[in-house]
């Protein structure tokens, strides 16, 4: 029996299904709490049965659910057939025309994901410029501090070690994250995730050839709905913000793209891994009309030239 993940929207808030097809009952699986006045939106996990021999399953494909930090914006590309361009980057010199928190905000996750294509290719010197970018923006954005002295020295030390550097990135964004909503800025933190979100995503798309497409390319820009899904749903509680306002609307104009999008799974061919949020599935099955990929790219591309300019 297929099954199939889709999205109802509640007044408070969006739940997330798994359904058998042809079937009106529903398991609810996941609760995303996302209420205006909640500003933490986190699953709620229920219990679920899990296949005990997914270990054993071949090609196995996983889809995340989850918002990660910009820098691990190579999970999505990570086993993708691509080649590394650093045109398609967001360029380091753009980070002094960002003057608006908001701007500041978007920018640092967008880094941190250019940050993270760099050393999934092993460019050194394209990751320690995007570095250096990243806690510029960071103490622009009163998040620096310390974070930026210690990520200097760190980065006198680690200049001929680019995994501990790539670590250190990452230690900036997980402290930036603890100080925004420590200080009551919970909004610029949902825009980081954003400028990563995005940024990931139009790299990826970026390599999508509508007259020759590539399968895994096309599945892994797909998966991306649940993590769309959350990401609405975490700026729909800043949304009083112009700025947020802004791109929660253009990103509820891509879901509006990605709802079209069904993936069906086998009954005995589903793993819900709770602590990592995601599904891994050896054979999951896309159905999506022809275009739709490319209304995708389309309007992430759109997205993705707002933020950056």
């Amino acid at each position: 029996m297929l099954y199939n993940w889709t999205a109802c929207r509640l007044r408070r808030g969006v739940c997330l299904f798994l359904k058998p097809l042809l079937f009106k009952t529903v398991l609810l699986l996941i609760v995303v709490s996302c209420s205006q006045g909640q500003k933490d939106s986190s699953f709620n996990d229920t219990e679920i049965e899990i296949n005990e021999d997914y270990e054993e399953l071949s090609e196995l494909r996983e889809i995340f659910y989850d918002l990660y930090s910009p820098t691990e914006a190579h999970k999505l590309i990570q086993h993708l057939d691509i080649t590394f361009d650093p045109d398609i980057l967001n360029p380091t010199e753009n980070q002094y025309q960002y003057i608006s928190s908001g701007k500041n905000a978007v920018n640092l996750g967008v880094y941190g994901a250019d940050l993270s294509y760099c050393h999934l290719f092993g460019q050194a010197q394209e990751a320690i410029n995007y570095m250096t970018a990243i806690y510029r923006l960071a103490d622009r954005l009163g998040v620096g501090g310390d974070i930026v002295s210690q990520t200097e020295r760190a980065m006198e030390r680690s200049v001929y070690d680019p995994d501990s550097l790539f670590a250190k990135a990452g230690d900036i964004y997980y402290q930036a994250d603890n100080r925004l909503k420590e200080n009551e800025r919970e909004g610029a933190a949902a825009l980081i995730l954003a400028g990563g979100w995005v940024e990931a995503l139009y790299i990826a798309a970026s390599f999508y050839d509508e007259n020759n497409p590539d399968p895994n390319l096309e599945k892994q820009i797909l998966s991306q709905k649940y993590s769309l899904e959350r990401l609405v749903a975490l700026l729909s509680n800043f949304q009083n913000d112009e700025f947020t306002a802004r791109y929660l609307f253009m990103l509820r104009q891509l879901k509006i793209v990605f709802d079209t999008v069904e993936i069906l799974y086998e009954q005995d061919d589903l793993v819900i891994d709770r602590e990592h949020r995601k599904i891994t599935s050896a054979s999951p099955e896309f159905v999506y009309s022809p275009g739709t990929i490319t209304q995708i790219t389309s309007k992430i591309n759109s997205i993705r030239t707002d933020m950056v300019n």
